[in-house]
């Protein structure tokens, strides 16, 4: 290289670095390494790769940009939650149509959502993981001092109007909102939309465009259930708020978020751990699990070919007693064997898997079941990429 390329490209560095932020890139193949974002424009995305240093990528081959390490959201306004993930904190103002919510948010503007999108308002405030879980067919309220009324939510404002049964016959209550948690309305989960962004307010929203503005700001297009395109709008979050963009999030299966059809463990334990997702609230629940051992846990599959990729470690603080053998069966076929220990402890796993079943089983070692822990991250089932012929 030239003396003349080798400034260009110094210069090239140093202005992209201005607005530059620190993300794992998640390509297409299910690698994942850092790199520093700069642009995301309509012909590509600029980043800053140790390898490759300036480069520029297609759309297609990114997966999503994630944050380095978990960051724990605490919102402390109310906040909207839809059957297919999007979260928007903000304010419920009051609108004419009963089958749509009108709410405000800070920097999207005023979004007019139909009500049988929405699965949760949260009125009380909200951490991750704080959301309670219901198998009911009635919307359900619960109050901040603890009390829960279900039944079928009326109206939404501006006060909360349900019907609910009682020993005489159906009555509607009216309840103020500064006394309700949370509303939670019955209906089905929907999958998510790419692209999607999560960022640190608290917002997880899909849009038809992103991008990123000369001055570093999240640049977005007309949001689906904002009423009418604005011009004046508030702009986005600076590149530093962005928690993670994803541009193809939806078509990979995280190892935390399938389905379990069973867990076996020796009949000598009274309790066998589940494997336990450390991050509750990573986007598209891409959260690292950690699996304590002797332990089988066996995993329902998605249909079609799909390409298993992870790496799995044995944590620091059980390398000093931690001995075990991991083996990966798919419908009972063994795909995978390996062994962790203080000398060996990182797996990669890159595989092809096809089936129903997916099995995965720790037998402990010469050490016997004491610190027996692995943690998978990053673990997902992706589409297999067509070859190029």
């Amino acid at each position: 290289m030239n003396i003349r390329t080798t400034i260009t490209t110094t210069l090239l560095l140093v202005a992209s670095s201005s607005v530059a932020d620190s993300f794992m890139l998640l390509d297409n193949t299910g690698s994942v390494r850092p790199v520093q974002l700069t642009n995301i424009g309509p012909d590509g995305i600029e980043i800053i790769d140790s390898e490759d240093g300036f480069t520029t990528i297609p759309h297609g081959e990114c997966i999503a940009f994630l944050r380095p390490a978990p960051h724990p959201l605490k919102i402390n306004q109310p906040t909207i939650v839809l059957h297919d993930g999007q979260s928007f904190p903000g304010t419920m103002v009051d609108g004419p149509d009963p089958d749509h919510l009108r709410w405000q948010h800070d920097w999207i503007g005023e979004l007019n959502i139909p009500v049988d999108r929405v699965d949760r308002i949260i009125l009380g405030g909200m951490e991750p993981g704080g959301m309670i879980s219901t198998d009911t067919d009635m919307d359900v309220v619960r109050l901040l001092n603890g009390d829960v009324v279900e039944g079928f939510v009326l109206d939404l404002t501006p006060v909360l109007r349900i019907e609910t049964d009682s020993d005489t016959g159906n009555r509607t209550l009216e309840i103020q909102h500064d006394r309700i948690g949370e509303i939670d309305l019955f209906g089905r989960k929907a999958g998510p939309s790419d692209p999607m962004v999560w960022t640190n307010d608290g917002t997880i929203a899909h849009f038809s465009e992103i991008a990123i503005t000369p001055d570093g700001h999240l640049g977005f297009g007309d949001h689906m259930y904002a009423p009418e395109s604005s011009l004046d709008r508030e702009p986005g979050p600076h590149l530093s708020m962005i928690h993670t963009i994803s541009y193809t999030g939806s078509t990979i299966h995280p190892i935390g978020s399938l389905p379990i059809e069973s867990i076996r463990g020796p009949v000598s334990r009274l309790i066998i751990q589940s494997p336990h997702v450390t991050d509750p609230s990573a986007p598209f629940g891409l959260s690292p699990v950690e699996l304590h051992g002797p332990v089988s846990v066996r995993y329902t599959l998605p249909e079609g070919t799909l390409r298993f990729r992870t790496t799995v470690r044995m944590p620091n603080y059980a390398m000093k007693w931690g001995d075990c053998g991991m083996t990966i069966l798919v419908d009972g076929e063994e795909v995978h064997r390996c062994t962790f220990n203080s000398r060996h402890s990182e797996h990669p796993i890159d595989i092809e898997v096809s089936g129903d079943v997916l099995e995965i089983t720790l037998d402990e070692g010469a050490n016997g079941p004491v610190q027996d822990h692995i943690r998978f991250e990053y673990g997902m089932l992706l589409p297999l990429i067509p070859s190029t012929p």
